[in-house]
């Protein structure tokens, strides 16, 4: 095969995998980190009292584009698409900064959207979207290094900063990549720093405007004391692990492939490396997969960080790797390596698109429909999931999921849950996330108000319920994964 006929059948695989990846975006169910971020931004955005603090850019996007959008369905599919097309125009740019030809830069596309956790996770409107696409601008600006690429840098590094605090972390060593690759020039220095103060005023200003500057302070601090204070999971103990498993010839290939990078660059002069792709490649792959080694509860989410950057190095040193006689030995570990994450694992590749088809969105948006219009002005939810996110909560501490069950359980949060009565919160969403409650307040949700249709709950003895579709077998709304 000419390589000029192996290019054109690379183009056409980065373009059927785009334009699923937008599909995939556009019809599949939510995850309930999403529908965090949606109500969150919501209730920021009204100005009403809720906990916990989850205040940066993303959710405030989000929150007014709720406030201006009333239907669910066209909302999640704007999220959606606006989220996954950044992501993937993100991705496009950094593959072209880092690769020597087209022809590879589309090889990287492709690898990256065969990975399951890239796929699963990156259509998704959470605030990790924005760390990726960032990172991944970042790193296209890196390679690139060109003088008026650090303002811009310093810039993104900034927005990186304003999301959670492991965008702090994430913003903080993209600056420090920065100063690196200036290579101790003071006008790139300046213009990083220039870049990352404008952007930082800008977020501060805005969040001042809003009113929401206290909530942005209490978000990092919250969840520094959270991670700080709460169990440990390794990664090994972790759902990650399943996941990791899922792309395991993939990782393979990219950790080979940062190994070759870096064995080939290590014996040049720190001014020689700079401008390499592969060792930027081969950081920002190394400080993406660290983290879920210090993040005290690993998630599968999180490898959809890494994936593009072990994509590029893969899509780099693959045509070295199958020049000459070596080319049969490599192909056949390839498939060896393919067969075992099928048939051992069982992981066939690209397994995260057949997933995705199987969990559609539509019969969560039909839920929100019905409760939207149902739900009269004023009344309030009792929903730790966040699927409800336009009606405000009955508890000011809305959330739970795995980081907040231990308080629950001790009592130091979510306590006034276990005082919640019907007449002044008329509505309850049943999801799994009911489960992390104590038994008492499950109980109580059980005997004052009836359950209908996907999870649906209204208090016992209101009119409604006659209008509402009755409940059935397995219809309870979950999140994806």
């Amino acid at each position: 095969m000419t390589e000029s006929r192996a290019a054109r059948i690379v183009f056409a695989l980065a373009g059927v995998l785009a334009v699923a990846f937008l599909a995939v975006a556009a019809t599949r169910r939510l995850h309930f980190d999403e529908t965090l971020v949606l109500r969150a931004g919501w209730l920021l955005t009204g100005g009403v009292p809720s906990a916990p603090p989850f205040a940066m850019p993303a959710t405030v996007v989000a929150g007014a584009a709720a406030r201006a959008i009333a239907d669910p369905g066209a909302l999640f599919l704007v999220l959606r698409l606006s989220t996954s097309a950044a992501v993937l125009a993100a991705l496009a740019w950094a593959a072209r900064r880092a690769c020597a030809t087209p022809g590879r830069a589309a090889a990287a596309v492709s690898l990256t959207l065969l990975s399951y956790a890239f796929v699963a996770h990156g259509v998704e409107f959470r605030y990790d979207a924005a760390i990726l696409a960032g990172m991944l601008v970042a790193f296209g600006l890196l390679v690139r290094g060109r003088e008026a690429d650090f303002a811009p840098l310093g810039a993104v590094a900034a927005f990186v900063c304003a999301h959670h605090v492991k965008g702090l972390l994430f913003g903080a060593a993209v600056l420090t990549f920065g100063a690196l690759r200036a290579d101790g020039d003071r006008r790139r220095l300046a213009r990083l720093g220039a870049g990352a103060a404008a952007v930082a005023a800008l977020w501060t200003g805005l969040a001042v405007a809003l009113g929401v500057w206290p909530q942005v302070v209490d978000t990092v601090v919250t969840f520094t004391r959270l991670g700080a204070t709460g169990a440990r999971h390794a990664p090994w103990e972790s759902p990650i692990a399943r996941t990791f498993q899922l792309d395991a010839a993939f990782w393979g290939a990219g950790l080979l492939a940062a190994g070759a990078a870096l064995r080939d660059v290590a014996r040049r002069r720190p001014r020689d490396w700079r401008p390499e792709p592969e060792v930027w490649a081969a950081l920002f792959l190394a400080l993406t997969l660290a983290f879920p080694f210090v993040h005290p509860m690993p998630w599968p989410y999180m490898l959809a960080l890494p994936a593009p950057f072990a994509a590029i190095l893969v899509a780099n040193v693959a045509p070295e790797w199958l020049d000459g006689r070596r080319r049969a030995t490599l192909l056949g570990a390839a498939a060896l390596a393919v067969a075992v994450q099928t048939f051992f694992l069982r992981a066939p590749v690209g397994s995260a698109w057949w997933t995705s088809v199987a969990a559609p969105r539509g019969p969560e948006v039909e839920a929100l429909r019905t409760l939207r219009r149902f739900a009269e002005p004023g009344e309030r939810v009792f929903d730790p999931s966040g699927l409800a996110y336009f009606l405000p909560p009955c508890t000011r501490e809305w959330y739970l999921d795995a980081l907040f069950e231990p308080g629950v359980r001790a009592g130091s949060w979510m306590a006034e849950a276990g005082t919640l009565a019907p007449e002044a919160c008329p509505w309850v969403v049943f999801t799994y996330r009911l489960g992390m409650l104590p038994a008492g307040i499950q109980q109580r949700l059980a005997v004052g108000w009836d359950r209908r249709a996907w999870g649906l709950g209204l208090r016992r003895g209101d009119a409604r319920l006659t209008g509402l579709p009755p409940p059935h077998r397995d219809d309870e709304i979950t999140t994806f994964w």
